[in-house]
């Protein structure tokens, strides 16, 4: 039989309708709110309900058991499953509006913000980052006096942690290295992201400036070794805006872009490294995302050599990946629900 992404696309989908609504895990990465957010896409690109009512059964399961969630991490934690349905709410796919979850979301994390993480901000950078992009989210969505004594609060959180971030990684710049092997999470590039979306919320822009001053001399001399990591600096960049990006951040950006060879980039990964967080559905991710900020669409060889080798990896078949033992094979980050957003990413991502 031939493989196709369309073939591809229904063994994932059927494996997820059958196995779901069966995980334990809630959250964001590895659990039922990405898979909740692929089934929601699908359901838009197909207009087939089916996908749309195991959508919201997904909500259902999910929601009704946060009072169970202690982790706070963007992963598997409320910080993720929180990012989750602010993004739901923002594409329209849930309504009505969730806000006394999201409040109920919103206390836990401030509880937990209080008793210990903020006092250890240096072992604890990864659940700070996290935090930080769902209070972005809360903060951006909320408008008016509606809700404005939670709108407060997460304004004074995000003041406090976006100052110890400064502070972490402007005394050990060790974090922001580039890792061995393509990560998706790789710290530099995603703090550029985070400065993005902080140029959103208002009495930020000085901020920002600030610590771009302090990233300039490591942004400008960095030349990541992997061709992946190129690319993921290159759009982290391009995503600041051009008032705050100071000239020679873009001309970096530009010598980046220039230097990634595609062959090389796409033979970094082994055949099995397929997936969003670690692999090549993340970079399929990347280079729809640069396409929206150059302006200009890249070679259609150049998804074609990704893709297809997406769609003729061996892990499809793999039997371990496809165990129910294993945790995260139908998450976003690391399974089957990740690659298939993967697969309908041109034809309708928001």
């Amino acid at each position: 039989m031939t493989v196709t992404r369309q073939t591809q696309l229904e063994k994932a989908t059927a494996y997820l309708l059958e196995h779901a609504s069966g995980l334990s895990n809630p959250g964001l990465f590895n659990g039922k709110t990405g898979i909740c957010i692929y089934f929601f896409h699908l359901a838009a690109v197909t207009g087939n309900l089916r996908y749309r009512e195991f959508a919201v059964q997904l909500w259902a399961e999910t929601s009704s058991g946060l009072n169970t969630v202690t982790s706070v991490d963007l992963e598997d934690g409320l910080a993720g499953i929180g990012w989750g349905i602010e993004y739901l709410v923002r594409q329209k796919y849930l309504r009505p509006d969730p806000e006394d979850l999201l409040r109920m979301i919103d206390d836990k994390l401030f509880k937990e913000l209080s008793f210990g993480i903020l006092d250890q901000h240096e072992r604890h950078i990864h659940q700070l980052i996290g935090i930080t992009f769902y209070l972005l989210a809360r903060i951006k969505r909320q408008v008016g006096d509606s809700g404005k004594e939670n709108r407060d609060l997460q304004e004074y959180l995000l003041c406090i942690i976006v100052n110890m971030l400064e502070s972490v990684i402007s005394t050990n710049r060790n974090i922001l290295t580039e890792p061995p092997l393509f990560n998706l999470g790789w710290y530099l590039p995603v703090f550029l992201v985070l400065l993005r979306e902080m140029e959103q919320v208002q009495g930020y822009r000085a901020k920002i400036r600030h610590i771009v001053d302090g990233l300039s001399p490591y942004v400008l001399s960095c030349l990541p070794v992997l061709h992946s990591h190129r690319l993921a600096l290159a759009l982290g960049i391009r995503k600041l805006d051009e008032h705050l990006r100071p000239d020679k951040w873009q001309q970096h950006a530009l010598l980046l872009e220039r230097s990634i060879d595609w062959k090389i980039l796409t033979g970094e990964f082994r055949n099995k490294s397929i997936d969003v967080g670690y692999g090549l559905t993340g970079v399929l991710f990347l280079l729809n995302e640069l396409e929206k900020y150059t302006g200009t669409l890249l070679p259609s060889y150049r998804k074609g050599l990704i893709v297809n080798k997406i769609i003729h990896s061996e892990l499809w078949n793999d039997p371990v990946f496809l165990s129910p033992r294993s945790p995260h094979h139908m998450g976003l980050f690391s399974g089957l629900s990740g690659l298939a957003l993967g697969i309908i990413l041109k034809e309708n991502m928001q």
